[in-house]
């Protein structure tokens, strides 16, 4: 009853919240902020959890992280050790724009020491992921930005996750801007960026670092064979011709590549991929200027 009061004077930030005694696996729930409750307001635990996991997926670093996991009672009481202890969980809707934090605390102690009884305290969060998701992305194409490649880079070095990373400069894509104006280069861009989404996996990131260089982080340990067939597939899809308004373009690509940690930490592989990318564009074109001449 104390937690009940506590939490309706913290109703402003508080939306929804949960007590729940693991040893009977009841629970009883609180809606603060709708009229009407979005869950039945006491029942089964394990009920409840399936309700929850059925309707969202938790955002976690860890892949196939699930909320069912995570909210069971044995997972809460090995990470709820001590009275400070607290679990947080950022989850999302499955269908629907809508993003929460979770906080689970601990209210009660067995003499033994383990949990007895948790909190679960719920707050919306959906402004926040959709500022975020807007600083993070290129509002042209939809792709990430710089900004977000640099958190990237150093997310995947801090945690020792080897990735490869290729950087990408259009070709032939200023004769387009020139010829047909900015709107028809816009467009030519957008497709290029859709293009470069179906190279890569969900784990992977696609990103427009700025006019029409682009670049890709590949979360693997591949071979130079691997990496082969990646370049040749990156370059096949993006020199093939693109229609717009009855209008055939053909750009080309010039694609660099560097491995983590083979070639070094992050900014290295970096400036690796980036030398590598200039030095085939250097060569792209003295291929043109010996077309034109011949």
């Amino acid at each position: 009853m104390k937690s009940d009061r506590f939490l309706q004077s913290m109703s402003r930030i508080v939306d929804r919240y949960m007590v729940v005694n693991l040893d009977t696996g009841r629970y009883r729930y609180h809606e603060l902020r709708s009229s009407e409750p979005l869950y039945p307001t006491s029942g089964q635990y394990s009920e409840m959890v399936e309700i929850i996991s059925k309707r969202y997926v938790a955002l976690t670093e860890t892949e196939n992280a699930k909320l069912s996991r995570l909210l069971e009672p044995d997972y809460l009481r090995s990470v709820l050790r001590k009275p400070d202890d607290n679990l947080k969980i950022e989850y999302c809707s499955r269908t629907e724009n809508a993003y929460m934090v979770l906080t689970v605390l601990p209210v009660e102690w067995h003499a033994d020491g383990t949990v007895a009884v948790v909190m679960q305290v719920v707050q919306d969060i959906g402004q926040k992921v959709e500022l975020e998701n807007m600083a993070n992305t290129d509002s042209l194409t939809g792709l990430f930005n710089e900004r977000y490649f640099s958190r990237v880079l150093n997310i995947c070095e801090a945690k020792k996750l080897p990735f490869v990373l290729y950087y990408l400069d259009l070709d032939r894509f200023k004769p387009v801007n020139d010829t047909y104006g900015h709107a028809m280069g816009d467009r030519l861009l957008k497709e290029i960026s859709a293009r470069l989404l179906r190279c890569i996996r969900s784990r992977d990131y696609a990103f427009r670092i700025g006019g029409d260089e682009f670049a890709l982080i590949v979360s693997a340990d591949m071979d130079e064979e691997q990496r082969s067939r990646m370049t040749e597939r990156i370059q096949t899809m993006l020199s093939a011709p693109i229609v717009i308004e009855e209008k055939v373009l053909s750009v080309g690509v010039s694609c660099g590549c560097a491995c983590y940690p083979e070639d070094g930490d992050a900014s290295q592989v970096r400036i690796k991929a980036d030398s590598r990318m200039y030095a085939e564009k250097q060569h792209h074109h003295e291929d043109d200027r010996t077309e034109e001449q011949s």
